[in-house]
């Protein structure tokens, strides 16, 4: 049963999602852990979807001295479908581990897990700059913080690993990558 708060951030979600779409639990192998997924249709264009934790932010990361509720998202080409698994995924080694969850990070292997492409095998954790409006926020007390998960490749996540994240994103930008593509070509 989602709590209150879970229900704000999914309100919150649906709107800056133009739409109030499904939500569905995804679990761990052994059925112990689940995290709900809300899925928006066409969403930010035609032929994306997009996805979004629903109380993932009630577990929290460190980050230095302070801890740090998040709520993660991603969109893909609609016809990747199993792309919810790769959110889900994240969520759930975050609340199995307590694996950091942190602006700039990587999520090493994930992709390779799900053979679902050719060019990219890591997740890029970054601002959420495809839906306006989704921002850090407080639900009763709870300070939430959306994190995009963005498919890498293993270059890109070489370049990460030796310059850092802001040079990666600078080369996202100078490129113009398409980040719904899943199966697009490294920029390094």
């Amino acid at each position: 049963m989602p709590s209150e708060v879970d229900k704000k951030i999914y309100r919150f979600t649906a709107e800056r999602f133009s739409q109030k779409g499904p939500v569905y639990a995804y679990y761990n192998d052994d059925e112990t852990i689940s995290v709900d997924i809300m899925t928006g249709f066409d969403c930010p264009i035609k032929n994306v979807n997009s996805y979004a934790t629903v109380g993932l932010s009630a577990s929290s990361s460190q980050y230095f001295e302070k801890r740090v509720h998040v709520e993660l998202v991603g969109a893909c080409e609609s016809k990747i479908a199993s792309f919810a698994n790769v959110v889900s995924s994240i969520a759930i080694e975050h609340l199995q581990s307590g694996a950091g969850l942190i602006h700039g990070n990587v999520i090493e292997d994930i992709l390779g897990q799900y053979k679902i492409s050719d060019s990219m095998e890591h997740i890029l954790l970054c601002t959420p700059f495809l839906w306006p409006g989704l921002i850090n926020q407080n639900f009763d007390g709870r300070s939430v913080h959306w994190l995009m998960a963005v498919p890498i490749s293993d270059s890109e996540y070489e370049h990460w690993k030796k310059f850092g994240y802001q040079p990666l994103i600078d080369t996202f930008e100078e490129k113009q990558i398409d980040v719904y593509d899943i199966n697009r070509p490294s920029v390094l």
